[in-house]
């Protein structure tokens, strides 16, 4: 069964966050810094110093922690549950996926596939992505020591991007060239997401209900997080921002980057108010808008766009 959810606006714009709620989180000394995944207090991300190679970081609350695949060239770690962190590192020139559990780390490959890049972790499981022979792409679910393709119904591209639960979320594309959209998986039925007020939507965390995101407003100039929940839509954006990435939630804390005015990125906590802001929605199906399309992991593609 396939559900497509839309933001309806029924204003202006939708109910904003508190600017109180917004903190810069960067690892001290850094240029940049971007925020990708959380769990309690545990963050991890990326971060760089001058126009150097990004660089993996734990941060615990207190201090930051350098991360670092050994021997590898670069190591970007996407998500953390507890003392499990999954992520891809660069070995002489070749990605790889990892897991690195309680200081021990292992390969994630997809059998047969040329690599895999894990995204997400909850417990023993683990999503993410890899291709097959052809160089189209699939989302995945390790659970222990099996695995299931995650694709979503009549997309060329999936990609599965964080688990809680039996809950499964991501992005796809309909079809060469187009859009791409959120989805939700719960194991049975895939739900469509989909913001009205951009032509391209992507869901990236998931705690419980609750789900966050990028919404492509503009391709490189304009991009708003969102958190969603059960039907209701909250915009993210940093204030003062053209551009802020929202990458996973814990609780109600909400993690990812913003891009200043000269172009840097920063890392942001965000602390969740009860109850969120809500929009009007609308459940059911609906032809998906298309227009030019952005990158299909804007903000997550990090060894591409930002590891010039």
């Amino acid at each position: 069964m396939i559900a497509v959810v839309s933001a309806i606006l029924g204003c202006m714009g939708l109910p904003p966050i508190a600017r109180a709620a917004y903190s810069t989180l960067d690892v001290p000394g850094s240029t940049e810094t971007t925020l990708l995944g959380v769990s309690g207090n545990r963050i991890v991300g990326i971060y760089r110093i001058g126009e150097g190679n990004w660089t993996g970081a734990i941060y615990d609350g207190t201090s930051w922690t350098t991360l670092n695949h050994p021997g590898a060239l670069y190591t970007v770690p996407y998500s953390v549950s507890g003392d499990v962190i999954v992520g891809t590192y660069n070995d002489s020139g070749a990605q790889r996926g990892f897991e690195l559990t309680s200081g021990t780390w292992s390969n994630v490959l997809y059998p047969g596939a040329a690599y895999t890049s894990p995204y997400g972790v909850w417990g023993n499981k683990i999503v993410g992505t890899y291709p097959d022979a052809n160089d189209n792409y699939h989302g995945f679910l390790r659970d222990g020591p099996y695995w299931q393709t995650l694709d979503y119904p009549g997309a060329v591209t999936t990609y599965a991007e964080g688990v809680s639960g039996s809950r499964i979320i991501g992005q796809y594309v309909a079809s060469p060239g187009g859009n791409p959209r959120g989805f939700i998986f719960d194991g049975n039925n895939w739900t469509s997401l989909s913001a009205a007020w951009a032509p391209g939507t992507a869901a990236f965390g998931v705690d419980g209900s609750n789900v966050v995101g990028v919404a492509f407003v503009n391709g490189d100039a304009a991009r708003t997080g969102f958190l969603y929940n059960n039907g209701t839509w909250t915009s993210l954006t940093f204030p003062g921002m053209a551009v802020t990435e929202a990458y996973d939630i814990s609780g109600n804390t909400v993690v990812g980057t913003y891009r200043d005015g000269a172009g840097r990125y920063h890392g942001f906590v965000l602390s969740i108010p009860e109850p969120s802001g809500c929009v009007v929605v609308v459940v059911g199906m609906c032809v998906l808008i298309r227009s030019r399309r952005p990158s299909v992991r804007p903000g997550l593609d990090l060894l591409d766009e930002r590891n010039q």
